[in-house]
């Protein structure tokens, strides 16, 4: 596709508008997602960190009222008291019997016994203790204490079980021996059915920090998860409190797929890398976590505590967190795009105004002047055209002005030059043709009278005799084929004077077109042997019939016969080929031997009364045949060819010059069947270098 000055311009004003709409787009969407990413890291970081503090807050508050509680004198002492009542070892003989076997039908004095148990559990200093505790709670919770045998002394509310020995918590607070404290992760509570946290704290003696047994609350996780919902406020976030040491998530707000998301994220990549934008932004999920701590039990609870190892993630996948940045960044695109549409167009009506229309007039203009139409104005007088400004243009189009005007002054005076020349040349040829007639005519008629009177005697050319009677037959020769010269020149004159004024026409017969071509090279054989030169002639026994005007096919061979013969030295052979060519063509090519053309004749080869450079170098012995000519050879060549829609082409080189014209046969002539293919000389285009010989013909 051509690139014209409004397509540059249009897309200069495109690529100028949406560059900078580009990177501006790319510098903010790079930097609001930098910071969204990392304000939103930071943020979801605070949130986990106050979501972890209010988890370690709300499990040391309970583990301090159990400290409490397992610290009470009364309750160390009931519990003291209820070992000693308990002596046996085996835990089903420490209980009553009542209570150690349920038969099929209970009698009326185990279940009474039953009863009186569980009263003594429920009704009791410590089961007092623990419905102060847990009352007033808005979450479910229960408490309850054993003894060191496992076995039920107090609870709060009716227990389901009175043998705790062989519960779960059991083994992990009483550590093979060793009684510590226990705060078990997120697990099932047997009384409600529901997630629960389990807290064990031992019961000791406080002089001999003897243990007499356990006590342990369960309460609901409705806390924990109400902190986590509260703190987790963005849309679509997810919440999760995972367990580092179960590498599980044990509480969960949100998304099943985004909380394993992040735990993944959570578990495979250090903490350093979590802060890196980059990261966020490739992993797909954004995390802020914290874990939650409980340093500051031991410096307050004596005993030790085994603690869960939490953490709190909070995440949100990263599309989500940066789509205001993407709606940011579309809103700013669509106006940018519809502020550079506005600017585009004002900008191409500006240019199409003060740019395109002044060039396209001053295109308009340059192709007229092409044509030939000089009178063409861009300006009117003083008056400047609309479409002109004060500017680089406009005084451009004041220069076109001057040159148009400077070529139409030039032309005129051309041609006026011209027909002064014409007039000339038409007075010269015919005041020139009346005593040329008369001399060939004179030539003749002594010719016939020196025969009568037996004074010619044949001579050999180029060589005189003392005798002056013996050489008359040599200077009548000289003068006939001089005056034969010059009868040529001036029915060239003539010939041009017609030529130029577009009086020629053609004469168009079928003729013999191999009888002419052999008439003509028999002509000039005479001239050639003047020379002493040779002619070779290469043609087919036949021929096709050739549609044209015999007298100016006679004339082109002629000319160029006689230019092969100008520009070639003494004795040089000439060789001439005429053959039918792929196209329906007939090809005449002359070959010379002679100087050559040099580049700066071939420009103005064809120019009328062009005659070459250094035209004496052609000169050769006495007779003048090769002297220059009055350049119109090649000229009538050029024309008559032309007008049979034929094509000359000139192949000058240092050893000589080759001419070939191709002229169209008629179309129902079918050529003959030896007919020889040259398509790589046909087919070539003309050239400047192709053109034809040096234009000091005839």
């Amino acid at each position: 596709m051509r690139l014209t000055i409004r397509r540059k311009l249009m897309g200069t004003l495109v690529i100028v508008g949406l560059l900078p709409l580009t990177l501006g787009l790319l510098v903010i969407l790079g930097l609001g997602t930098r910071m969204r990413l990392k304000t939103i890291h930071h943020t979801y970081h605070d949130v986990a960190y106050s979501c972890a503090q209010a988890i370690s807050l709300r499990l040391n508050t309970e583990i301090r009222r159990l400290d409490f509680l397992v610290h009470l004198p009364s309750v160390i002492r009931y519990a003291r008291k209820q070992n000693a009542l308990h002596l046996r070892v085996t835990t089903h003989e420490s209980l009553p019997m009542p209570l150690r076997t349920r038969p099929t039908a209970p009698s009326g004095t185990a279940i009474k016994t039953r009863r009186a148990y569980l009263h003594s559990i429920l009704h009791n200093s410590i089961a007092s203790y623990m419905r102060l505790i847990s009352h007033g709670k808005p979450f479910h919770a229960h408490l309850l204490a054993t003894n060191r045998r496992g076995n039920l002394i107090a609870a709060d509310i009716k227990p389901r079980h009175f043998f705790q020995a062989d519960q779960f918590w059991w083994h992990k607070a009483l550590n093979n021996g060793q009684p510590r404290g226990w705060i078990s992760s997120v697990v099932k509570d047997p009384q409600t059915g529901g997630e629960a946290v389990v807290i064990v704290l031992p019961i000791r003696t406080i002089r001999s920090n003897t243990w007499v047994g356990f006590v342990k609350e369960t309460f609901g996780i409705l806390p924990i998860l109400r902190r986590l919902r509260k703190h987790v406020f963005l849309r679509q976030t997810t919440g999760q409190l995972f367990d580092r040491r179960a590498g599980r998530t044990v509480l969960l707000t949100g998304k099943i797929t985004q909380a394993a998301a992040a735990q993944q994220r959570f578990e495979q990549e250090p903490a350093s890398d979590r802060g890196d934008w980059l990261t966020d932004l490739f992993a797909g999920t954004i995390i802020g976590s914290a874990p939650v701590k409980f340093a500051a039990l031991h410096h307050r609870i004596a005993i030790p505590i085994r603690l869960p190892s939490w953490s709190v993630i909070i995440s949100q996948p990263t599309f989500l967190a940066l789509q205001p940045i993407f709606r940011q960044g579309r809103m700013i695109g669509i106006a940018g795009v519809l502020m550079i549409v506005g600017l585009f167009i004002l900008g191409y009506v500006i240019s199409q105004r003060e740019i395109v229309d002044p060039i396209h007039s001053l295109q308009q203009a340059t192709a007229a002047i092409g044509r030939g139409q000089l009178n063409v104005r861009l300006l009117s007088g003083e008056v400047v055209d609309p479409t002109f400004r004060h500017d680089e243009l406009g005084d451009l189009a004041h220069d076109f002005e001057r040159m148009a005007q400077r070529l139409q002054y030039s032309r005129n005076k051309l041609e006026q030059g011209n027909q002064t020349k014409k007039r000339f040349i038409d007075l010269a040829a015919h005041e020139l043709r009346t005593p040329v007639t008369r001399i060939i005519s004179a030539m003749g008629l002594l010719r016939r009278q020196l025969n009568r009177a037996g004074v010619l005697r044949p001579t050999e050319a180029g060589v005189e005799n003392s005798d002056p009677t013996a050489n008359i037959q040599l200077h009548l020769d000289v003068i006939s084929t001089a005056a034969a010269r010059l009868e040529k020149i001036i029915n060239d004159l003539c010939k041009l004077v017609e030529t130029d004024r577009f009086s020629t026409q053609l004469h168009r017969r079928r003729f013999d077109i191999r009888g002419l071509i052999r008439n003509v090279c028999d002509e000039n054989r005479g001239f050639l042997a003047v020379r002493r030169q040779q002619l070779e002639l290469d043609i087919p026994e036949t021929l096709p019939p050739f549609d044209g005007d015999s007298d100016k096919i006679s004339d082109i061979l002629t000319n160029v016969l006689s230019n092969a013969s100008r520009f070639s030295p003494d004795g040089a052979t000439i060789k001439a080929a005429v053959r039918v060519v792929i196209g329906g063509m007939l090809e005449i090519i002359v070959q010379d031997y002679g100087s050559g053309i040099s580049p700066q004749v071939m420009e103005e080869l064809f120019e009328p009364f062009h005659t070459g450079d250094e035209i004496l170098r052609h000169h050769s012995g006495d007779v003048k045949q090769g002297g220059s000519g009055l350049g119109l050879g090649l000229a009538i060549v050029r024309r008559f060819v032309d007008m049979h829609d034929g094509t000359l082409r000139v192949d000058p080189s240092p050893q000589g010059t080759r001419v070939q014209i191709l002229l169209p046969l008629s179309e129902e002539a079918p050529s003959p069947p030896g007919a020889t293919a040259l398509a790589a000389d046909a087919g070539k285009t003309p050239s400047p270098q192709n053109i034809s010989h040096d234009n000091g013909g005839s």
